[in-house]
């Protein structure tokens, strides 16, 4: 009876891994006669990203119990290829602004309040944008000082006149906000808006809200509450096929500082990746990442993953919705 249970199992996994594989072909040869999900060289991820079974995340202490994933997104709507079913690469907004930010704030955030979403978005991540820019001339006179004498790249330099120029006359109340405009975008299902927790770690949530000084009780319960937060608006954005969100969500459960299963969901994450990704460079990493994770998993545990991966899978199917991993 046990010899049977086993091999049942063996066979079930075999079975999953055959549908991931027919899957991931299956979508390649849709791709080439569907005008609608043409191929796109993909960069690499950045470094944040392309560590994703490799570094640790210092956001939360081990007990962390990661939240349960909220189901049916208000905002997001189920977009589908009308001839084969397959999920279409969606064009994110282009949230950088022509010059000032101050001259541009009260029209965005009338169009935030009356429901536009995208507004709302481009608002908070230009907020966010500003919040490390000079505050006056004799700020941004010290800092290109300071790079001048630290030999910092021509970029760098270029970004700190540019965030100054854009971000002039905008106070730090007004930054401060980035948060609550972003919070409320993502509760509202524009994936996007839930793209961006992965920019962001807990510290700096703490000290961009003023929250640094809490007695050390409540500011436990805070970070905590940031965390859940963070991964739910993540898990949201994933089942709309975001690869950005399933990258961060698989760096994060790599540390195993968000309880248990880490390495199966970090497994579940980059075979779904591994699904939908239509750059080849892309696909040969993560294809990497899986088989140095096996080496690391019981049969059992990858049997999970495979499950986890198919569940997925059929979600971001449903919604019929990818967007690039940047």
């Amino acid at each position: 009876m046990l010899k049977n249970q086993k091999l049942k199992k063996h066979l079930k996994i075999i079975t999953l891994a055959l549908f991931v594989v027919i899957g991931f072909y299956g979508k390649s040869l849709l791709s080439n006669e569907s005008e609608n999900f043409t191929k796109q060289n993909l960069p690499l991820p950045d470094s944040d990203l392309s560590t994703n079974s490799i570094s640790s995340n210092n956001d939360q202490p081990n007990d962390f119990v990661p939240p349960v994933t909220m189901e049916n997104d208000s905002y997001s709507e189920i977009k589908t290829n009308a001839n084969f079913g397959a999920p279409i690469f969606q064009i994110r907004p282009n949230w950088h602004i022509d010059g000032k930010l101050i001259e541009q704030i009260k029209d965005l955030k009338t169009r935030f309040e009356n429901g536009d979403n995208e507004a709302g978005y481009i608002l908070a991540m230009n907020l966010r944008y500003c919040w490390h820019a000079p505050f006056d001339q004799k700020s941004f006179d010290a800092r290109m000082q300071s790079a001048e004498d630290n030999h910092e790249v021509d970029f760098f330099i270029r970004r700190l006149e540019d965030s100054y120029e854009k971000c002039q006359g905008v106070d730090t109340t007004q930054k401060q906000r980035f948060y609550q405009i972003m919070q409320v975008t993502a509760e509202q299902g524009y994936v996007p808006t839930q793209e961006s927790y992965s920019q962001f770690n807990a510290e700096f949530y703490m000290t961009s809200q003023d929250k640094k000084s809490l007695p050390r009780d409540e500011y436990i319960t805070e970070q905590k509450k940031f965390i859940a937060e963070k991964l739910n608006f993540l898990s949201r954005a994933a089942e709309h096929g975001s690869l950005k969100a399933m990258a961060k969500l698989a760096n994060m459960y790599n540390s195993q500082n968000y309880g248990e299963k880490g390495w199966v969901k970090t497994y579940a994450y980059n075979q779904v990746i591994l699904n939908f990704t239509d750059d080849n460079a892309l696909y040969r990493r993560y294809q990497w990442l899986i088989e140095k994770l096996t080496k690391t998993m019981t049969t059992d545990e990858i049997f999970q993953a495979q499950e986890l991966a198919l569940q997925l899978t059929t979600k971001i199917n449903a919604h019929g919705t990818l967007y690039h991993i940047h």
